[in-house]
């Protein structure tokens, strides 16, 4: 790529995490309690500038299995102030009720699958639709070649 290249990381004004592998019984929750249990349970101080909102509650797995039995993976996505931010992650876990539960730092991408690029939606998209495969003009069902690219790649070159 050589000298010109530059990566630049972009500032993220609101601060998210995402906590996996949360109980149900805790997930079925409503949000002001899960939050306050997430503070009370990780010694986290209830003081002005600290907030802590769930943006998202997230279940994996499939559908007839979780009404049938209640399982999937839970997650949630907590928006977070700078300063709890810069501690959470340094813990790997989190407790959540009674169980560690993993946590990381969530950065959501918009992504449109129209075109396939970044940074929009299909609604608002002016781009041809593409396959995600070959970066072709048609759609993936119809995708024949063994060979695959990057439609953005494709697009910028």
């Amino acid at each position: 790529m050589g000298e010109d290249f530059k990566v630049t990381e972009s500032v993220q004004l609101e601060p998210k995490i995402k906590i996996v592998n949360v109980e149900e019984e805790e997930f079925k929750l409503n949000d002001e309690e899960l939050v306050d249990t997430i503070k009370m349970r990780n010694g986290i101080e209830e003081t002005k500038g600290r907030e802590m909102k769930i943006v998202k509650r997230l279940m994996k797995g499939r559908k007839q299995e979780r009404n049938r039995r209640g399982t999937g993976k839970r997650s949630i996505i907590l928006e977070v102030d700078e300063v709890t931010d810069e501690k959470l992650p340094q813990k790997s876990k989190l407790t959540v009720g009674w169980k560690n539960c993993p946590v990381y730092n969530h950065i959501s991408v918009k992504r449109c699958f129209k075109c396939w690029g970044y940074y929009h939606l299909a609604k608002n998209g002016t781009r041809e639709k593409t396959c995600y495969r070959c970066a072709g003009k048609h759609n993936a069902r119809e995708y024949t070649m063994n060979k695959s690219k990057c439609v953005n790649c494709t697009f910028q070159n």
